[in-house]
């Protein structure tokens, strides 16, 4: 409901270059318009008057599973068969349910990624990473009273390879507590 082109073309004046299509934009805007660019977007965006888009922010899941028993290279190399995923194919999103977190660890020059570990309810471990966002990802292993958190997540599935071993991980979309 929000088309990045339509966007840039109604800011265009503020910038040095841009263009896109309804999914996607790219723009080129000076440091010292950055703050009147946002002002315009914003303005623009509440003329919309497009009312609650939060629903936009999480995905719909495609699987919904227990435990990680069949998150395997081979199933990776299943969905494999399904690329390109993009804009029109969006890559499957894995609801896994229950599960305990285990560790929260974040990573980078500036702990700006974070990286969980879960375990599932026969102790299977699974890793999922989100990339740029460890201050939106903020759930620890153990709650206030230090017992362990349970957890939905939802993942897109991507291969890690290293040191000639391949592993299958997740990129974390959603970490929701659960009673």
């Amino acid at each position: 409901e929000f088309s990045m082109a339509v966007v840039i073309r109604a800011t265009d004046s503020l910038l040095v270059k841009g263009g896109g299509h309804a999914a996607a934009g790219g723009l080129t805007v000076k440091n010292e318009s950055l703050d009147e660019w946002k002002a315009a977007v914003q303005k623009f965006y509440k003329s919309l008057k497009l009312g609650d888009q939060k629903h936009f922010l999480v995905p719909n899941p495609d699987v919904k599973v227990n435990d990680f028993r069949d998150l395997t290279p081979e199933l990776l190399n299943e969905l494999s068969s399904l690329e390109p995923f993009g804009n029109s194919n969006e890559s499957p999103v894995f609801e896994i349910s229950p599960v305990l977190i285990m560790d929260r660890r974040t990573m980078g020059a500036d702990n700006q990624h974070v990286k969980y570990t879960f375990a599932d309810q026969d102790g299977r471990k699974f890793s999922a990473v989100a990339f740029g966002a460890a201050d939106k990802f903020v759930i620890e292993p153990n709650n206030e009273e230090g017992e362990p958190n349970r957890a939905t997540i939802l993942v897109e599935l991507m291969k890690n390879e290293w040191n000639g071993v391949t592993k299958v991980e997740g990129r974390l979309l959603s970490v929701n507590l659960v009673a």
